[in-house]
Parts: structure tokens; sequence; C-alpha cells
């Protein structure tokens, strides 16, 4: 709830007047794209409209892409105004053979990292944009590949270069405070501030956000730290002191550090001697955060740290270490970054299609769709299948049935957007981490989404407002993109996963290999919990300490559109 500010009365004003122009495509879609020129100190903003259009089947995808007449402009809008858009037909792309039209070579994300010599050659920067774009050339990727190159690109990625997370020194005196709106008044000053500083010394304007961390800081951490102590301390109850193993504590994707520190010291204050011998490790994809990390670490906040502290710079999706130890895995707003699949359903057939991106020639972006052939997609959508859970853009309604048998109108369904990155993530989870408690909070509901099921929101700020965007095809690394949560479907696939890791492990821990049945850790895992916000620290929460003057309180007000998933 606090990614998203309206826009001003005149970036309203330059927004509207693009818009009143009459300008449709076939896939009605439009949307600004806010890019950046170097010819000044300060970078001058542009907006152009991009349609999407896809190229025509018979034209030789060496020649620019021509625009189409006005003429069929006024009855492409007319179609979509009365029927929905007429494109994208599934076969727009495909040759007889039912083979993709020449869209060049397929790219994928490692691939655009780590481009080879004679890749670099294809190539080519965004003109006068600061460097910040460099993508090859009549290439084309899955959708996730783009949303991922997107935000995590390490040389011009939005959480490389773009993204700051808001934080004060101090925390808030709430018993201060008059009421939440207060306290929202001084958290936007004090988000001002910050946006004036770094307008000062930064010729590139950074994008910050907020985290119920920063905000409700110290007393959300406490919170997540009083949860998994819980926990820890009911399954160790029947264990001496003496042999009790360590609090084994991973948080993947730390931001600040700022929920380490405070759970660190909410531990070492409450419980001392389960403090002293527990591990906590960090897994930071951010080369930029995890330093910062490693600073507020071996700076004066933890005034005796514990003994292991670890700090990795490596993405979660890379994790190749098995630590079969019972450990508890925090993953604290940060799956509504993970990089999505998306589908669209024929009508008629209820197959689905796989989007991709194509970069033409010129280096514009279009939506292509093929039948589906990426593992992740066939698994995420066999396991959505069995858990019994059925897209709302598949469900039937009579006025479905009738709009497909109407003259011009889309064999396609609307976008689904998969997480298939989450679904990885899972698998992950109970591969390297097979004993883990995992306690995972993020949005499950956001405002000003991209149209379709599960759309994200796609912004960026530009002179301290926020510009939304209806597409998710925009300049790599200026926007943020950030997903809300089926936690429901999140809690059922994460179920259904676990099942498939109930075969015997054996134990590296042990000097024999003993085989170790994993009863246990599946009894607790197929009884997930799924809490809001306010239900999680009416539980945790020492709420007495977050109450306002007038008697309203932060901690149960704000975040309500968050939910918490607890195995």
């Amino acid at each position: 709830m606090f990614k998203t500010r309206p826009l001003t009365a005149i970036l309203q004003k330059t927004y509207q007047d693009i818009v009143r122009k009459p300008v449709f495509s076939r896939n009605s879609t439009l949307y600004t794209q806010i890019a950046f020129s170097s010819t000044e100190n300060n970078p001058q903003k542009r907006i152009k409209l991009v349609t999407n259009k896809p190229t025509d089947k018979k034209k030789d995808l060496s020649e620019p892409i021509s625009k189409s007449t006005p003429k069929e402009n006024k009855l492409d809008g007319l179609v979509a105004a009365a029927f929905g858009p007429w494109w994208p037909k599934t076969d727009d792309f495909l040759d007889s053979d039912n083979v993709l039209n020449d869209l060049g070579r397929r790219v994928t994300f490692d691939m655009l990292i780590k481009p080879s010599p004679d890749q670099r050659s294809n190539m080519t920067s965004a003109e006068g944009s600061n460097d910040v774009c460099v993508l090859p050339k009549h290439v084309h990727m899955l959708a996730s590949d783009f949303i991922n190159n997107s935000l995590y690109n390490p040389s011009y990625g939005y959480f490389s270069k773009q993204a700051m997370i808001f934080s004060t020194n101090i925390a808030y005196q709430y018993q201060d405070i008059r009421d939440t709106s207060q306290l929202l008044e001084k958290v936007g000053q004090l988000y001002s501030d910050m946006e004036r500083e770094l307008e000062g010394v930064e010729s590139i304007p950074r994008q910050i956000w907020h985290t119920p961390s920063e905000l409700l800081k110290p007393w959300y951490g406490y919170s997540v730290a009083n949860c998994v102590l819980q926990k820890y301390k009911n399954q160790t109850a029947n264990i001496a002191d003496n042999k009790r193993p360590p609090l084994v504590v991973y948080e993947i994707g730390a931001g600040n550090g700022t929920l380490m520190i405070d759970f660190l010291k909410f531990i070492s204050t409450n419980e001392p001697q389960i403090y002293e011998n527990m591990e906590y490790t960090v897994i930071e994809i951010s080369t930029r955060l995890a330093r910062k990390q490693l600073s507020r670490k071996l700076g004066t906040e933890i005034t005796k740290p514990p003994k292991k502290i670890s700090i990795i710079n490596k993405s979660i999706f890379d994790w190749d270490k098995l630590d079969d130890r019972k450990c508890f895995v925090l993953v604290m707003e940060v799956i509504d970054n993970f990089s999505h699949d998306v589908v669209r359903y024929d009508y008629a057939t209820g197959d689905p299609y796989q989007c991709l991106v194509y970069i033409d020639k010129n280096g514009d972006f279009h939506e292509v769709m093929e039948p589906v052939n990426d593992p992740n997609i066939k698994e995420y959508l066999q396991i959505c299948s069995d858990v019994g859970h059925t897209s709302p853009v598949r469900r039937s309604s009579l006025w479905k049935k009738l709009r497909y048998q109407l003259p011009f109108c889309p064999n396609t369904t609307k976008h689904e957007y998969l997480a298939t990155n989450m679904m990885q993530v899972c698998k992950i989870l109970f591969s390297k981490f097979p004993n883990h408690n995992l306690v995972l909070s993020d949005f499950y509901h956001l405002p000003d989404t991209v149209e379709g099921e599960n759309g994200p929101v796609v912004q960026t700020r530009y002179k301290g407002n926020m510009v939304p965007c209806s597409t998710f095809m925009v300049q790599p690394g200026w926007f943020d993109i950030f997903f809300p949560t089926n936690f429901e479907l999140l809690r059922d696939i994460y179920i259904a996963i676990s099942k498939q890791f109930e075969s015997p492990i054996i134990n590296q821990n042990s000097q024999e290999d003993t085989v170790q049945l994993q009863s246990e850790r599946n009894n607790t895992t197929r009884n997930p919990q799924v809490l809001t916000h306010e239900e999680f620290a009416k539980i945790y929460a020492d709420l007495d300490k977050t109450k306002t003057k007038s008697g309203e309180n932060p901690m149960l007000e704000l975040y309500k559109n968050n939910k918490f998933l607890l195995s």
C-alpha cells in the first residue's frame, strides 16, 4: 500500500492529453514509457506511446514495422470498444507447421547477464539513455526472463541501480503521535526530504519504497522474532538446555538489514542463552544491499553479535548448499518481486499459450504467443490442476460463449500471471532446507495493477511522483514490477511440493550414512497457516508499544493488504 502514489496534476494532464488521442492497436494496449536523455545533467522525460502491434506474417522482419492507417485505427477502436481486442489470435505468430515465425533466437536471463563475445556485438544500448539498458535486438524470451532481467540484471536492473528502501535512524514514539494519519504525515515528510537529498547528489533519480520492517520498527521485527522464538521453544521443549540445537535462521532478501537487527535485539534481550549460540544467515541477490547489510552487521547497532552471522551475496535460485538441520526461513516482502510467467488460454480448446517478449530490430517490444512448452509453466499448471485451482480467466460463462461466436472477437483470454519462480523457491526450500519452518509475508492485494489475473503493478517515480504503467514490457531497470500473491493458492502449492520430497533422505551430518525419515517435517509442513497481517500482529506483536494517543494502532491499521504463510 506504500508503493503507489497518485500522479500530480501536471503529470495527470500530460498523461490525459496523450491517451485522449485516438490511437488504437490490435492489442488495444496503450501505456506510457519513461525514457531518459543524457544530454543534460538532469535527465529529461520523454513520454512515448508503444502499441506493441505484431508484425504481419508475410512481412520481412528486417523492415520497420509500419503503423496502421487512421481508418484501420478507427475500426480497431470500434471493435475493441464493443467486443474487446481482436488481437491476439493464437495463430498470428505460427506458420503452417504450427511453428513460430522468424523472431530471432531465444535468449534467457542467464544469457542476458552473461553474454558471449559474439552476442555482445548484437547488444545495443538505448540511445541517449545513460547506458541504462543494453539489450540484444531481433531476439525473443519468456516473459519471466524479461521481468527477471528488468529487475535483477546486475548492470542496469531495477534493484541494482534504482531501488532504495526508506529508512529512519530512530524508531517512532507512537505514544507521542496523535493517530495513524499523523504518522503517515511524518513518514511523507521524511520521504520527501530523502528524495530531495538524492536529487541533490545523484543525476539518476532513485525510487524509494517502504517495508513494514522499516515503517514499524523495531516492533515489527520483534513480532517476527517472537513468532520464531515461540516455535523454536515449542519444538525443543523436551530437550535439555545443554543438548538443545542452536536456533538457525535464514533470511532471503534482507533489504537494509533492519529486520535482522531488530530480530537479533529481541532474541538477545529475551533469551540471551539461545542468542549466544544462534546462527543468522542472509541470502541477498543485490550486491549493493548485501554491502549495506554487512556494514550494519559490523557496526555498533548490535552490541554483542552472536557467533555466526553470515551475509551471502547470492540468489536463492542459485543456492546449492544442503542444511538438513531444523531451521527457520524468513521471506519478508520479497516474493512480490519474483518474476512471473504469463499465459493466455484458447477460448475454444482451453489450451494454454505462453507469452514471449520479442525485441525487434528497432528495439521495440512485442508480445508473442506460442503453445506452452516451458517445463516450469507446465509443472505449475499441472500442480494448480492437482490442487483443484481453476483460473478465473478460464471459468466459463454464457457471455464468454456468446462472445466467442461473434465476428472479430479474440480467441484467447486475458493474461494470467503465474508465480513459477515462487514454485521454484518452494522446491529449493524442501530440497536444500528439508527441515525448515517458513515465515513468509507479502501483499495479497494491490491497487492499479496491470490488467489480467494476478497482474503486477508497474511503476516508476519521476520528480517525486509515481507514474504507473499498463504493461510489464517497459524500459528494463527503470520500473518496479511487483505482484500480489494468492496466499491460499501458494499454501496449496507449498503442500503439493512438500509431498514430492517425502522420500527418505541421507543425513550427511552423521558419521554413518543413515536414512532419516521426514515424517515429522511433513506433518508440520502439510498444515501451513495463512494469517492476515492483523491476525499475525494480534498473536505475536506487543500492541501496547505501537498504540497512538487516539487509541489507533498502526501495527493493526497499516498493511491490511499483507498476509503471512507460516509452516
